[in-house]
């Protein structure tokens, strides 16, 4: 039998000519996708002139992902397959860095280097964070000369839970008079890295710097709701561009009178 040139037939399901019937199958499309494209000039140049890692294995997870990277060791080899927070009663996921996996910043420190971290931990359980201690999974107990930064997953901006060292600390200003702890994060690293220089010049050190103002909720300042840098284009929607904040609560507050 020759198959129909009619082109009525190419609506029909295959084989509806022979007796039998197949559901067309049809193809997903996603309705919109959202691509936005940052501009990092800061970070690129210091990728440019350092070391750039392109076969890390990134946990999807804070706790894991940071036990991972800082003792080189598989997240589920040093006891943090899941968060710091909630430790199971399975092997892998205790929560605590066991003491024979040497953490970097330890090396680092025993083999002549200043070594400093500032920013978000996430590495103390939960019952471990008060005054008292223990200090064996908090910075400086792994290995940091200096810390400055917060200890759990995430942290108010305006008002964060911060930690020098070992013990807890205020932040140096307050919301109204500006404060924001991603500025007061970069002060403190600037500062240590030159107060390190001026005290050892030609000593190597190892900086350790993690924002926390990714996480959710996301606590940007109002100078980032407006980026300049920033384009965003929508699939079959060539030129959208996505709302600010701010445009945002106010259109919603306009439909509200309306």
């Amino acid at each position: 039998m020759r198959p129909s040139t009619d082109p009525s037939s190419r609506d029909r399901p295959r084989g509806a000519e022979r007796g039998r019937h197949r559901p067309r199958r049809h193809r997903i499309r996603p309705a919109r996708l959202l691509r936005i494209r940052h501009r990092d000039p800061h970070i690129d140049a210091l990728a440019r002139g350092g070391l750039r890692y392109n076969r890390f294995h990134v946990t999807s997870l804070c706790s894991p992902t940071r036990a991972a990277f800082l003792t080189g060791r598989n997240h589920h080899a040093v006891g943090m397959g899941f968060l710091a927070d909630i430790p199971l009663g399975y092997p892998g996921y205790t929560a605590r860095i066991p003491k024979s996996a040497a953490p970097m910043p330890r090396v680092l420190r025993d083999n002549g280097y200043a070594t400093m971290a500032v920013g978000k931990w996430h590495l103390v359980p939960r019952w471990q964070r008060s005054f008292a201690g223990p200090f064996d999974s908090w910075p400086l107990g792994l290995g940091f000369e200096h810390y400055y930064g917060f200890l759990q997953g995430d942290t108010n901006h305006w008002s964060p839970n911060l930690v020098a060292d070992n013990h807890y600390v205020d932040p140096p200003r307050r919301p109204e008079d500006g404060y924001h702890l991603t500025e007061d994060l970069a002060d403190v690293a600037i500062r240590n890295v030159k107060d390190h220089h001026h005290a050892a010049p030609g000593k190597p050190f190892f900086l350790y710097f993690a924002l926390g103002a990714m996480h959710a909720p996301t606590t940007s300042p109002p100078s980032g709701w407006h980026p300049t840098e920033e384009h965003s284009t929508m699939a079959g929607m060539p030129g959208a561009h996505a709302a600010s904040p701010a445009s945002s609560n106010r259109e919603s507050s306009l439909r509200g009178r309306r």
